[in-house]
């Protein structure tokens, strides 16, 4: 059985990446244009958002890191459309989760209702901010939570794996 920080660090890489690419093409000032898709343009990668909801299922990291990127650079999706997809995306997928999480009984709800008044009040701003702020903003923010996400999930993980070797 592999060891859940090796996957973690790997998914960690995966998810840097995703940063890197997302502020290489915003360097390159390449921006989608597009405000849809056909549903054929979409088998090509749809085991992206496939591995992003498994890694997000099995880390709490993943959906938005791997959707958005394939959405806006991939697809040329325009980042205000990329963005709110990948939202709405990610609140089914925290429905669905939450809910299994509450019937198992796993929450911790000190915690939860901490941390749900950040959300709340990210969920509020993130769509005036969606609406108003230029895609070059848009991505440098999402390229630098991403980077950061992905570099903490690998720093945390890493030290395990290095005191497995040893």
């Amino acid at each position: 059985m592999t060891n859940e920080a090796i996957l973690k660090v790997f998914f960690g890489l995966i998810v840097v990446g995703c940063a890197i690419w997302t502020f290489v093409s915003m360097a390159e000032k390449k921006y989608g244009n597009r405000e849809g898709l056909g549903t054929e343009e979409i088998y090509p990668f749809a085991w992206v958002p496939f591995l992003g909801g498994l890694s997000s299922g099995l880390s709490s990291v993943g959906t938005a890191e791997t959707i958005f990127p394939v959405l806006e650079r991939v697809y040329k999706l325009n980042v205000h459309r990329a963005v709110a997809t990948t939202v709405m995306v990610e609140a089914i997928a925290g429905y669905v989760a939450t809910s299994i999480n509450i019937w198992e009984g796993q929450i911790r709800w000190d915690v939860a209702i901490f941390t749900m008044t950040g959300v709340l009040c990210g969920g509020q701003l993130g769509p005036i901010l969606n609406r108003f702020a230029p895609e070059a903003v848009l991505k440098i923010l999402f390229s630098m939570f991403v980077l950061l996400t992905g570099a903490k999930m690998i720093a945390d993980n890493l030290s395990i794996i290095i005191e497995m070797m040893y």
